[in-house]
């Protein structure tokens, strides 16, 4: 009996121990080191923690998509490594896994891919840099004239910044988002209150800037006038009148077929209205 109540102790506690070894594991080590760079958040979803024991959450890395921010120290937590995040305020967002990021030591941080139209609308420099001390242009200069975005930075100052190319594929330079409108290739359209006269012997007057439907217009010894109520500067390097004659829209023509002229040169040819449907041959 004394024996048996010996091995019965001993096997208890030996499946104690057995218990709190495997059950209640002790948390990897966290391994600390400063660090001081600059993150762009380019994953949806990825937790980030208010602690590294992974117990509480204090946000979520799709409230910050493609915004950069401040990473000051990094963990490694078993093979994997934790980056300490901080908005440009200095608030601190918590741990994420480095997975979730591209890290940086720029502060524009990392180029976001894009591919689309922007006419200038405000008169901003237009940077070579991000060290915002090198002018390339000044956006007055190009008041509505269309470029393509290629990329995209949302820098550690909150701002935005679109890469733009010109229609020759030329680099023209990083401006701040809320100095330009996106818009189609044909650009956003400035109202004008102008009258034209078509100077060329041949022309298309186009129904939209698909340039897949219009008018082909052949010469006849006369050349009609129109008032332009608008006028657009195409990412194709081309800059289009909106004409409308007395009675309606006429279509869309290319500047470089047309001459101004003055409203009484236009109210005294009117006639010239009534000649322009009987040259249209359509496309």
């Amino acid at each position: 009996m004394h024996i048996k109540h010996q091995w019965g102790v001993v096997v208890g506690a030996m499946a104690l121990s057995f218990t709190l070894a495997f059950a209640t594991p002790k948390p990897a080590a966290v391994h600390a080191q400063s660090y001081s760079r600059y993150a762009t958040v380019t994953k949806k979803g990825y937790v980030m923690w208010s602690s590294l024991r992974f117990n509480h959450r204090k946000t979520n890395t799709t409230n910050y998509y493609h915004q950069t921010l401040r990473v000051k120290a990094r963990y490694r937590h078993g093979r994997s490594q934790y980056l300490s995040l901080y908005n440009r305020y200095g608030h601190w967002l918590g741990y994420v896994n480095a997975g979730a990021v591209k890290v940086t030591t720029s502060k524009q941080g990392v180029a976001i891919g894009a591919h689309h139209y922007v006419s200038l609308t405000r008169a901003y420099p237009i940077w070579n840099n991000f060290g915002f001390h090198s002018v390339r242009h000044w956006a007055k200069n190009y008041y509505a004239r269309t470029y393509l975005v290629k990329a995209q930075y949302h820098h550690f100052n909150g701002s935005w910044y679109n890469s733009m190319y010109d229609h020759s594929g030329r680099w023209f330079g990083y401006l701040s988002a809320t100095g330009a409108k996106t818009t189609s290739a044909q650009g956003i359209g400035v109202a004008t209150n102008r009258y034209v006269q078509v100077t060329a012997s041949r022309y298309t007057q186009w129904q939209s800037f698909a340039f897949n439907r219009g008018y082909t217009m052949n010469g006849s010894g006369n050349h009609p006038l129109f008032a332009a109520k608008r006028i657009y500067y195409h990412y194709n390097g081309s800059t289009y009148y909106s004409l409308y004659t007395a009675a309606a829209w006429a279509g869309y023509i290319n500047t470089s077929a047309t001459r101004t002229v003055s409203s009484t040169t236009y109210a005294n040819q009117a006639r010239y209205f009534a000649t322009v449907d009987n040259n249209k041959v359509a496309l």
